[in-house]
């Protein structure tokens, strides 16, 4: 067993909470944090139990991005606009990145010949700042694109706004679940991005990557950014 996990898993003074931190920090992938979860040996030792792997993945995805977005609050803002996008079985991730201090949303589209469309197409979205509240409506794929964001931001030390577009297709025929969310929005984020000399080709070259321009009505994101000035503005 590696070190930190062994360290981990040994100490039963510790809570579920500080062992996912602690792990992650330490270089073990979220993958091998949600099978310790899973499997009953993470936390104190009378709060030990086995946990279902759903729930489980969504709870370590949302334990280290908490941890990440604390110390991402920490770091000066990123030094331009960027467009990062991706694609993995039918799921098209646009990512928009803008300077300032950590805010999240997340728009999903499920196409009209999507697995869960349904011959109608089906928009959802959800947002944070520094604090969330209540369970995401967009479930486990908001938390896994939280995380995946939130990785790129602690490596590259700057702060965001971030905008995550999701387009599901017609090529996504079976649920694989989160994880394909996840590993789109890391794709994304080890590319290079595409700089942006404003706000609103950021917009439109989303909008052409991910294969839709309605999103924008669900937006409440992208209003707030053009109505406030940052000292970027002058």
């Amino acid at each position: 067993m590696e070190r930190p996990v062994d360290r981990v898993t040994s100490d039963t003074d510790l809570s579920a909470t500080e062992a996912c931190g602690l792990l992650h920090s330490s270089g073990t992938d979220v993958y091998r944090i949600t099978q310790l979860l899973t499997a009953g040996l993470l936390g104190s030792d009378k709060k030990r139990h086995i946990v279902p792997t759903r729930w489980a993945i969504t709870a370590v995805d949302d334990t280290v991005s908490k941890r990440l977005k604390k110390k991402i609050a920490r770091y000066p803002p990123l030094d331009g606009i960027r467009v990062f996008p991706a694609s993995l079985y039918g799921n098209h991730i646009v990512c928009i990145l803008v300077p300032g201090d950590w805010k999240f949303e997340m728009i999903e589209v499920w196409g009209r010949q999507s697995l869960w469309g349904q011959g109608d197409e089906t928009i959802a979205r959800d947002g944070e700042g520094l604090t969330k509240s209540g369970y995401s409506p967009l479930a486990g794929a908001y938390y896994s694109a939280r995380l995946a964001v939130a990785e790129y931001l602690d490596g590259v030390q700057r702060s965001a706004r971030v905008l995550v577009l999701r387009h599901v297709t017609g090529d996504y025929w079976a649920p694989l679940g989160t994880w394909v969310v996840r590993e789109a929005a890391r794709n994304a984020m080890r590319g290079p991005g595409t700089p942006c000399a404003s706000l609103d080709q950021a917009v439109d070259l989303a909008s052409r990557l991910v294969g839709f321009s309605h999103w924008q009505a669900y937006s409440r994101l992208i209003p707030e950014l053009r109505a406030q000035k940052t000292l970027f503005d002058f």
